[in-house]
């Protein structure tokens, strides 16, 4: 291994342009963007199946685990991450001792990759090219690039979490004496968003010095509704992940209904259901989540974003993909629903809901679409990680060098051998 890491750094040329004076950059996850562990104390009651107590542990990872490629196992991690109806406080609850979070504190690793190790973070890489090359240029994990996790199973963020992002910002401001850049994938923009008009305009003045939007559905999606009609496996092989394994669990996370089309601004041609139809499709089943729909009715009304009473404004870089075949709609075909897909969205959002940014009246806006890149697949685009890395780097005439294949190689060589090593230690 060592001898291939050798090789590996001869034949690479650096090109990586190191930054001294760097901004304080916060990376904001989406649904399914950040790893979750759970404390399972003991034995519960019949919300977890009987089956699954017998895995009880302490710090267990939860999303993603090996535990879904083991037919034994796979029908666990969507129970351990269901939520449930509380008829006394009227909110969402976790199943009975079972206790989930991010385990990373303000690492970026549970955001990086959602792989249990190093040997398969190539398949599920999220933010990871994004922090190899901020790492490539100076950022050191924790300090000046931290994680603003969230439990992605909601939507609006505790009063805690809040006030601890809060912190973390203006500790960062003040260590390091410049704004901070805010950088949200898919729901991450959207939660940077709610976020920024909690604090305020004169906070936000005083802190940030842009914010970066990839892949957000600021009009929410069509394929949220279908992901509560039929399931989402993320387009992974049905032998692999079941359509509906996780139906059950996601008609209870609050996030996906707020992802919902925005019946305030969405529009539909061509015969296409309006979202007020689609939303409507959703009272086949609401009431089996709690007696009354209260909390899907609740959860919807986060999908209904007024943009037009925001009154926050900021520096926002919006990037997107496009040209993606992308499922866009039903439409009513002799009394049945059809599915329709065209090449306009990034293959999970679509574009009239990705490019709707340039309409927020945002300060200083620029707007960047990538054509033929995917809603995750855009983290990687070498256009992203150079405008990040611009916006990072407080150095007249900056020139960003993303890393080179060979670069990547090997800091994917040095962490799968450094895994090893402590595997074997």
């Amino acid at each position: 291994m060592l001898f291939l890491l050798f090789l590996l750094s001869v034949n690479s040329q650096k090109t990586v342009n190191v930054c001294t004076s760097r901004r304080p950059v916060f990376l904001f996850n989406g649904i399914l963007g950040s790893s979750l562990s759970a404390n399972i104390s003991n034995y519960g009651s019949n919300e977890v199946d009987s089956a699954c107590w017998e895995h009880q542990a302490t710090n267990q990872r939860v999303w993603a685990s090996y535990d879904l490629l083991n037919p034994s196992t796979r029908k666990c991690i969507p129970q351990y991450l269901q939520m449930h109806y509380d008829v006394d406080t009227h909110q969402m609850r976790n199943a009975e001792n079972v206790e989930l979070y991010y385990p990373n504190a303000n690492s970026v690793n549970g955001v990086s990759t959602i792989s249990p190790d190093p040997i398969t973070k190539n398949l599920l890489r999220l933010y990871a090219d994004i922090v190899d090359n901020l790492q490539a240029i100076g950022y050191e994990d924790m300090y000046d690039l931290q994680v603003a996790a969230t439990d992605w199973r909601v939507m609006k963020q505790s009063t805690v979490w809040t006030q601890n992002i809060k912190k973390n910002i203006e500790t960062a401001f003040n260590i390091a004496n410049k704004k901070v850049i805010l950088v949200g994938h898919s729901m991450g923009g959207l939660t940077i968003s709610d976020f920024l008009e909690d604090m305020g305009q004169k906070w936000v003045d005083k802190y940030i010095q842009r914010v970066v939007s990839i892949s957000t559905p600021w009009l929410g999606a069509v394929k949220t509704i279908k992901a509560l009609l039929e399931g989402d496996n993320a387009d992974l092989p049905k032998e692999v992940i079941p359509l509906d394994l996780f139906l059950n669990a996601s008609r209870t996370f609050e996030s996906v209904y707020a992802m919902a089309p925005n019946e305030l601004y969405y529009k539909t041609e061509n015969g296409l259901l309006s979202a007020k139809e689609l939303v409507k499709l959703l009272d086949s089943f609401k009431d089996e989540v709690d007696e009354k729909g209260d909390f899907v009715n609740n959860a919807l009304k986060l999908s209904k974003r007024n943009y037009k009473k925001r009154g926050v404004k900021y520096p926002l870089t919006c990037m997107h993909g496009h040209n993606v075949n992308t499922f866009v709609g039903y439409q009513m075909v002799n009394g049945l629903l059809e599915k329709v897909y065209e090449n306009e969205g990034d293959g999970t959002v679509e574009s009239q809901s990705l490019s709707y940014c340039d309409q927020l009246g945002m300060e200083n806006f620029v707007g960047l679409t990538i054509y033929g890149a995917s809603h995750v697949g855009i983290l990687k685009s070498d256009s992203v990680i150079k405008i990040i890395q611009e916006y990072a780097c407080d150095e007249v005439d900056y020139v960003p060098e993303p890393l080179t294949f060979w670069e990547k190689v090997i800091v994917i060589a040095y962490e799968i051998f450094n895994f090893f090593v402590e595997l074997f230690d």
